[in-house]
């Protein structure tokens, strides 16, 4: 018969959380790191099994005000509820065997936070919630895959939650993290890893937004294996892994995109850039970024480096031209700044 008594009691879950809230600080700041001598080696010492039972308990003793109010964050002394937030955030991304409701309410939380927390510290840590909710969903699907030998039908519920997950992902410019785990899901929808915002992206977008998904699919490929374009120079690996992707699409219209595309690089901006995007290019803050016509997005910038790259598979006096509006864009000079893009 199996035993159905928590791994770890509720009231033993009690004692560490408050032990956590109440430790006094070797560390000030917005980081909280617990003593490696007692609360760090107490964490460490639990097992998966206890950890879920703790994560289950900070999850319920969070969203309560109450404990916030009567835990504060003390400047050099404890600190308080947010030691708790921190201590729970860590324990997230590890392999716990929790249950699938429990699972669904972290993955809720761990894109809206403050609704459940009611407290103001979150908004400014939410961000940092993103890789525990990657980690979380990609345990859940190595464990069902497990479980059933291979590929395993998700519930109605866990499917929703994980595509509403890769939105969320997709918002914050994590698209390569949110196109693999569609793929792995199985998952019907297919985003474009490309901010809009910028002529050619927004052209970019709408030339290939209403393709046939399997052509759709091929594209999105390609525009991943672009963002790898961080090396000074296309390398033999790198090429290995557009070449396929390259065979799989007609060259006279990937020839056209390429011209068009290059040709709209030295345009204006569409729409201001998005200040909550971390990926204004060197130079700018995002504050600056925001103000500028023609700043680039890095994401963008990577691929549209990629595809310049794999232009000279199919020269022309077409793509050419759009070469030198790329260097046009990248080199147009920002009083005070610099070049816009001195990657281009």
């Amino acid at each position: 018969m199996v035993s159905t008594t928590p791994a770890l009691s509720p009231d033993r879950c009690q004692e560490i959380i408050l032990a956590i809230a109440t430790e006094p600080q070797s560390t000030y700041g917005w980081r909280y790191k617990p003593d490696p001598q007692t609360i760090g080696a107490l964490l460490q010492g639990l097992s998966p099994e206890e950890k879920a039972d703790l994560v289950q308990a900070m999850l319920t003793w969070l969203k309560a005000p109450e404990n916030h109010e009567a835990h504060p964050r003390v400047e050099g002394g404890c600190c308080g509820s947010f030691g708790v937030f921190q201590t729970w955030r860590n324990l997230l991304p590890e392999p716990l065997p929790l249950p699938e409701a429990t699972l669904i309410e972290l993955l809720i939380l761990c894109r809206q936070g403050k609704p459940y927390f009611n407290h103001d510290l979150i908004d400014d840590f939410l961000g940092t919630l993103a890789l525990p909710m990657v980690r979380l969903i990609n345990h859940h699907l190595d464990t069902i895959e497990l479980s059933a030998g291979g590929a395993a039908e998700l519930s109605a519920p866990m499917r929703a939650q994980i595509e509403a997950a890769c939105d969320y992902l997709d918002w914050h410019s994590s698209y390569e993290t949110a196109i693999t785990i569609r793929r792995r899901i199985g998952s019907e929808v297919l985003t474009l890893p490309l901010e809009a915002g910028e002529a050619w992206s927004d052209r970019a977008i709408a030339d290939l937004d209403g393709l046939p998904p399997e052509e759709k699919r091929t594209w999105v490929a390609l525009l991943l294996a672009c963002l790898k374009s961080g090396d000074s120079k296309p390398n033999k690996a790198w090429w290995a892994t557009v070449d396929p992707v390259l065979a799989q699409l007609e060259p006279t219209t990937l020839q056209q995109h390429l011209a068009t595309w290059f040709n709209l690089a030295a345009q204006p901006r569409t729409q201001p850039a998005n200040p909550r995007s971390i990926n204004v290019l060197e130079g700018y803050s995002r504050r600056e970024g925001a103000k500028n016509d023609y700043v680039m997005d890095q994401l963008n910038t990577s691929i549209l480096k990629g595809l310049c790259w794999l232009s000279s598979r199919y020269p022309s006096p077409e793509i050419g031209r759009g070469l030198g509006e790329v260097v046009l864009a990248g080199f147009r000079k920002v009083p005070g700044v610099g070049p816009v893009c001195i990657r281009l």
